[in-house]
């Protein structure tokens, strides 16, 4: 197994993972703004 491809696998992971986390996130606060201002 190659360590290098590994990592590589491991850091796209993780930045897929932040990608939805802050979708996630923009998506919880803009809904809690509108709920708030309703």
């Amino acid at each position: 197994m190659n360590m290098k491809m590994s990592i590589f696998q491991y850091n796209l992971f993780i930045t897929l993972l932040h990608k939805m986390a802050m979708k996630v996130l923009v998506f919880c606060i803009y809904h809690y703004i509108n709920d708030v201002s309703c």
